[in-house]
């Protein structure tokens, strides 16, 4: 599920040759410093965000000592920088690298895929 959706994410970000991205990160680099209700809108979607990926990875077989909710906030942080990394090379290198290390070893071992 978390998987297909990054996944499907990617997928259109490449057929755009790695332009465009996200436009609330786009939003968020241009306007959270410029107008506090601009930023207040925008974090409401990046927790709204956050909160879908908490809600599959707290039901999922995560080892005990991860916490769902820091790993959640970790891989928006990383999503949102493999973007920006990727349209900055012209290249998927670092969506390849976003997918290895959060599906392939962080959460390998768990059904969250």
């Amino acid at each position: 599920c978390l998987k297909n959706f990054f996944s499907c994410y990617f997928k259109k970000f490449e057929e755009f040759g790695c332009k465009r991205g996200c436009p609330i990160g786009s939003l968020v680099l241009e306007l959270a410093d410029t107008n506090e209700n601009f930023r207040l809108k925008l974090l409401e979607w990046s927790t709204f965000l956050e909160d879908g990926i908490y809600e599959i990875l707290k039901n999922s077989n995560l080892k005990n000592n991860i916490d769902a909710r820091s790993l959640s906030s970790f891989i928006i942080s990383n999503f949102e920088g493999a973007l920006l990394k990727a349209k900055l090379e012209k290249s998927l290198k670092p969506v390849d690298e976003f997918n290895y290390y959060i599906f392939e070893v962080l959460l390998k071992e768990e059904e969250v895929q």
